[in-house]
C-alpha cells in the first residue's frame, strides 16, 4: 500500500562516516532541526552513528518538498474531507515507515476537522466511523479494509511526574502546534493524504536520513511530559538502528525517575518491543545486536534496575573464568540476545541465571540449585511485569529445565522420555536456550549437547514418536479392561510407564501390544505391592 518513486542514496551499511547535522536550536515556532552527528566517542553507551540507508522519496522539481505515493484505499474519503474544506494528513510511523522504504506500521491520520466532523464525513465517503476517546479527539475509521486512527491537530498541557494522559488538550488548526506535542521529529512528518506532498515543520525527514533521534522539543520538557518516552526512544534507537542525540539521552538519563507514574502495562509493551527489536525491520539490524544494546541503555539509564530489579544483584558477580567471561547480569543480558526473536525465549534468556547471586550466597559459594531457585523468583518479576499467565509459566518452564544433561553424558532413553514428557515444542525451545546460554558465556564453548538433544528429537520425530498421553494408542479404559482393575492411581501408573516405553521405542504404540505390556505391567506393580515395595 506504501510505495515511493525517485531518487538513490547511500545504502545503511555503507562504511561511509555519517554527514554532518546542524545543531538543533528549538523554538515554538518549530524551526527546522540540523545538528552535526556525534562521534562515536560522545554517544552514550551502546550507540552508533550509522551511515544513510537508501531512500527513494520523490523531491518536486524545483523545491525541497517530498511526495510519496499513498494508499489508493483511503484516497476516497481524503477527497471528502478535501471536498469539506478539511484537509487531512498521514503522520507518525506510517509516514516515517515510508519514507524509509519499511513496512507500514500503524496509520494514523490528522488534520482540522474536530471529531464529530470527522466522524460525519467520513461516513458520507461510505466509511465506518466513530468517536473512541472525546477528550484525546481519537477517532476510528475503517475504509476499504483499512483502520485509521484520526485526531485533530491538537497541544496538550501535563502535570509534573511524567503520567502519559495529559491534564488538558486543545483542539488547533496549526499542523506545527500538533507537532511540537510529538515524542520525536521523525515521529512529526506529516503526508497529505490526497497528493502525498510531505509536510515537515520539525525537520524529521533530515533525521532520517542522517539516522539520529531527536525531540520535538528540549529534551527535558519533552520527556516530562510523558515517562513512556524514554522506552520508545530506546526502542525506536535499537529497531531503526539510529544513534541518540547527546541531549535527549542525558535528559533521558535525568528522566528516567517518571517512569514510576506510568502504568505497568505500557512500560511492559515498550520493554517487549526493545527485547524484540531485532525482529522488527531485519533489513536495518542484519550484523548487529541492536537487543544487547537495548539492554545496555536500560541499564545505563537506571530503567533494568526499576523493571527488574533482582537482575540487578548479578551486575558485579563474576562468574568461574573457565566457563563464563561475562557478570552474571552481563551473561543473562547476553543469552537473551542470542536466543530467536521469540518473546518467551528472550525473557527466558534474560532471567534463566537471576537466582545465581541469592544462591552463591546461601550455599556458601555453590550455584547448583539456581535453575530451580530462579523458577519463582522469575513467577514473580514477570507477575509485577503484568505479563499474561502462558508467558509466565512458559518462561519458567524453561528454567527450571535450563541445567539438565549439563555435561551432555545422559543417555538416549533419558533425553527420549525427557523430551515426551516435556513436549517437542518445549523441547525444540530448550535446545535454543542452551545454545544461548553456551553463546552468551563469551567463551566459544562448543555446541554439542544442544546438536546431540536435536539429532535425538529428530530421529524421535521421524520414527512417530508422540509428545503428549493424548497420543498413546491405548486409553484407560482400555487398561482396565486388559488388567481387570477398576478405575484409581494405579491406572494413571501403568499407563505412564507405557508412554516412557513408547518414548523410547516409538514401534510399541499399538494397542494391541500396548494391551500386553499394560498386562506385564499390572503383574510387575502387584507384586511389588505385595513385597511391600511399592
Amino acid at each position: 500500500m506504501w510505495s515511493f518513486c525517485g531518487a538513490k542514496k547511500r545504502c545503511l551499511n555503507s562504511a561511509s562516516p555519517p554527514p554532518s547535522v546542524p545543531m538543533v536550536r528549538w523554538n515554538t515556532t518549530a524551526a527546522l532541526r540540523q545538528r552535526s552527528c556525534p562521534g562515536p566517542s560522545s554517544l552514550p553507551p551502546g550507540h552508533s552513528c550509522p551511515g544513510r540507508r537508501r531512500s527513494s522519496a520523490h523531491r518536486k522539481r524545483g523545491g525541497t518538498m517530498s511526495v510519496i505515493t499513498v494508499a489508493e484505499e483511503l484516497k476516497g474519503a481524503a477527497q471528502a474531507f478535501y471536498d469539506a474544506g478539511k484537509p487531512i494528513y498521514y503522520v507518525g510511523g506510517a509516514v516515517r515507515n515510508t519514507l524509509m522504504g519499511l513496512p507500514k506500521s500503524d496509520i494514523d491520520m490528522t488534520g482540522t476537522a474536530m471529531p464529530e466532523e470527522a466522524v460525519a464525513i467520513a461516513r458520507s465517503a461510505g466509511a465506518k466511523a466513530s468517536v473512541r476517546d472525546t477528550v484525546m479527539g481519537t477517532v476510528d475509521i475503517h475504509c476499504g479494509g483499512i483502520h485509521v486512527e484520526y485526531t485533530p491537530f491538537r497541544t496538550e498541557s501535563y502535570g509534573e511526574g511524567g503520567e502519559h494522559r495529559p491534564q488538558e488538550v486543545i483542539f488547533t488548526q496549526s499542523m506545527e502546534e500538533d507537532a511540537l506535542r510529538r515524542d520525536f521529529t521523525v515521529n512529526a512528518i506529516y503526508a497529505d493524504a490526497l497528493t502525498g506532498e510531505v509536510h515537515d515543520p520539525m525537520g524529521g525527514e533530515g533525521h532520517l536520513q542522517k539516522r539520529v533521534l531527536y525531540s520535538c522539543r528540549p529534551p527535558m520538557d519533552t520527556l516530562k511530559d510523558d515517562g513512556v518516552r524514554i522506552l520508545r526512544m530506546v526502542r525506536f534507537a535499537c529497531q531503526l538502528h539510529f544513534a541518540i542525540d547527546p541531549q535527549l539521552y542525558r535528559a533521558a538519563k535525568a528522566r528516567a525517575g517518571n517512569l514510576q507514574d506510568i502504568a505497568m502495562e505500557r512500560k511492559r509493551e515498550e520493554c517487549y518491543k526493545i527485547l524484540l527489536s531485532d525482529g522488527a525491520y531485519p533489513e536495518l539490524t542484519a550484523g548487529i545486536h541492536p537487543v544487547v544494546r537495548g539492554l545496555n541503555m536500560l541499564w545505563d539509564l537506571g530503567i533494568l534496575n526499576h523493571l527488574f530489579p533482582e537482575l540487578m544483584e548479578g551486575e558485579s558477580m563474576e562468574q568461574p573464568g573457565s566457563y563464563h567471561r561475562y557478570t552474571v547480569l552481563r551473561h543473562n543480558m547476553m543469552v537473551c540476545a542470542s536466543v530467536p526473536c521469540k518473546l518467551h525465549l528472550r525473557l527466558a534468556g534474560l532471567l534463566h541465571d537471576v537466582a545465581k547471586p541469592r544462591c552463591y550466597h546461601l550455599t556458601h559459594g555453590k550455584m547448583h540449585g539456581h535453575d530451580r531457585m530462579g523458577v519463582p523468583m522469575a513467577e514473580r518479576m514477570l507477575k509485577r511485569l503484568k505479563a499474561d499467565n502462558r508467558t509466565v509459566e512458559a518462561v519458567c518452564a524453561l528454567i527450571g529445565e535450563h541445567m539438565f544433561d549439563l555435561d551432555g553424558r545422559a543417555k538416549e532413553s533419558t533425553c527420549r522420555k525427557r523430551f515426551s514428557k516435556w513436549g517437542f515444542g518445549f523441547t525444540e525451545d530448550l535446545i535454543e536456550l542452551r545454545k544461548g546460554d553456551i553463546i552468551g558465556s563469551g567463551m566459544g564453548g562448543s555446541l554439542a549437547t544442544a546438536e546431540k538433544w536435536a539429532r535425538i528429537l529428530h530421529r524421535m520425530q521421524e520414527e512417530g514418536a508422540v509428545d503428549s498421553m493424548a497420543g498413546l494408542a491405548i486409553t484407560g479404559k482400555e487398561i482396565m479392561d486388559a488388567t481387570g482393575l477398576p478405575p484409581g492411581p494405579i491406572i494413571g501408573r501403568i499407563k505412564e510407564q507405557l508412554y516412557a516405553k513408547v518414548a523410547v521405542q516409538p514401534r510399541l504404540n499399538r494397542k494391541e501390544v500396548l494391551v500386553q505390556e499394560a498386562k506385564h505391567l499390572y503383574k510387575s506393580i502387584a507384586n511389588m505391592e505385595n513385597n511391600g515395595l511399592f
